[in-house]
């Protein structure tokens, strides 16, 4: 029974720990995609974040790039007449108010001197070895826009420009026109897109100079970021770099979220480990404890039921299914295995079979019959002799079993018999003897009794009525004497 048990538990916790480890596979699955939702989601709102800023920036660079035109247009007109100067930087002043993106415009000739501009500081300014200056003067093209990498202007201000190039009466190189773009502006329109606290957006010239950060994040160095980027080049501004935007979020906080999750659904699957494990333990212990009880009571059983001087025997649906050795040795037979798949009508008494027949087929059938009875059995030897039955049954597996102990009864009946007839014999013998009892009220003189009612009567009448002796007369020798006393005298 222990092998078999100890096989029996180690398939028990073979099969728990296949189920859990499955489990815990699709839940780390689970986990699995959603992180990866989680990624995919925050990655797509922040390219739309991004996008944003894209389609702001390129409808103010094509703007900016149709203005500077214009300037160019304009130019040679202002250069014709005498108030060319103020009112030139009247009219670029007037541009830039009403273009937000932009933070100063200046003319420069082609010597790098500021002839014009929307702020008079810098007006009459040398700008020759400005970046911005040199990178048109070496390549003059009047239909491109040079974006600049980002510096600190004379004003001490951190700016990007753009720049276009004024062509002269031959075509050539005649200076520049400079926008510089405000700070401030993108500082605000990277902002604008924020929608998390740990997010921040950040624009960078083409050539990879970063040129602004919103927020300000100096400690950002080694963090774990997930990021969109994007590149702004509008075809209609004919910029020579582009623009890239950069929007990301802090990896930690995007996963903050999944990983509650995680901690809940971990320490969810870590109770219904503990809790699986103890209920299987406790629950092999428990049938541990209850199969070494049955196993016990089962040899108990199994003692009694061999070594029982009663006949006890099981069938189901009148066929032996097994019988003890005293049900065998009852009916003759050497061997319970005889019995097993026998029908027990064929220990009966061809006169009793019927009414026994009817009984098992009623007991299975779960109607009420006699469960103490006799009957008269039938042995190997074709030997008859009267049984007392006691019959019970049990469902098992949804089955019914009959269960009967019986005892040959034959040698009990004789002698009750026996008794019986002795009992009448008695009676009999009782019924002929009839008895005086009690205190007889008899005269001392003539000895007659006196009866119930009072009446004296002669004692040879009381006695006669009173029991079923008769009487006879005669003398005795006393009254003989008395009587005839001449002749006791002539015999003397």
């Amino acid at each position: 029974m222990s092998a078999d048990s100890d096989r029996k538990y180690r398939r028990q916790w073979f099969l728990t720990s296949g189920i859990l480890l499955l489990l815990g596979m699709v839940l780390a699955y689970d986990l699995y995609l959603e992180r990866r939702k989680t990624e995919s989601v925050e990655h797509d709102r922040l390219l739309v974040q991004a996008r944003v800023i894209d389609e702001n920036l390129s409808h103010q660079l094509v703007a900016t790039y149709q203005s500077m035109q214009r300037i160019v247009n304009d130019l040679p007109y202002w250069r014709a007449r005498d108030t060319y100067r103020p009112e030139a930087s009247i009219m670029l002043k007037t541009i830039e108010e009403a273009m937000p993106e932009v933070r100063t415009l200046i003319i420069i000739d082609a010597k790098g001197i500021a002839r014009a501009s929307s702020r008079p500081e810098l007006i009459g300014r040398d700008l020759s070895q400005r970046e911005y200056f040199q990178i048109v003067r070496r390549h003059p093209d009047p239909v491109t826009m040079y974006l600049s990498p980002p510096y600190t202007t004379v004003l001490n201000v951190y700016v990007m420009t753009v720049t276009r190039m004024v062509p002269g009466p031959t075509g050539g190189f005649n200076g520049i026109i400079v926008a510089a773009l405000d700070p401030e502006y993108f500082k605000t329109l990277l902002a604008s897109v924020q929608y998390a606290p740990d997010m921040w957006v950040a624009i960078a010239h083409g050539a990879g100079q970063q040129f602004m950060i919103v927020p300000d994040r100096p400690g950002q160095a080694g963090e774990e970021r997930i990021m969109a980027l994007r590149t702004i080049h509008p075809a209609a501004a004919r910029l020579d770099e582009p623009l890239i935007v950069t929007v990301g979020r802090d990896l930690h906080a995007v996963f903050a979220d999944w990983r509650r999750e995680t901690m809940i659904y971990g320490s969810v699957f870590l109770l219904i480990v503990v809790i699986t494990v103890f209920s299987l333990r406790h629950n092999q212990i428990s049938v541990r404890r209850a199969e070494e009880e049955r196993y016990a009571n089962e040899i108990k059983f199994r003692a009694i039921f061999e070594n029982s001087v009663d006949a006890i025997g099981v069938s189901r649906e009148g066929i032996h299914v097994f019988v003890n050795p005293a049900y065998a040795a009852l009916f003759g037979y050497s061997s319970t295995n005889e019995l097993v798949g026998k029908p027990v009508l064929e220990l009966i008494v061809p006169g009793e079979r019927a009414t026994i027949q009817d009984r098992i087929q009623r007991r299975a059938q779960g109607a009420a019959v006699p469960t103490v009875y006799e009957t008269r059995g039938l042995r190997q030897n074709g030997s008859e002799f009267v049984m007392d039955v006691h019959a019970s049954t049990y469902e098992l597996f949804g089955e019914i079993f009959t269960l009967v102990v019986m005892r040959d009864i034959t040698e009990r009946r004789h002698a009750e018999q026996e008794r019986e007839e002795l009992i009448t014999e008695m009676q009999n013998a009782l019924a002929e003897i009839k008895t005086l009892r009690g205190i007889l009220p008899i005269c001392s003189n003539c000895k007659k009794i006196r009866d119930d009612k009072g009446a004296w009567t002669q004692i040879e009448a009381y006695i006669s009525d009173h029991t079923d002796a008769e009487f006879s007369h005669g003398l005795c020798d006393i009254c003989a004497q008395k009587l005839y006393p001449k002749y006791f005298k002539e015999d003397l």
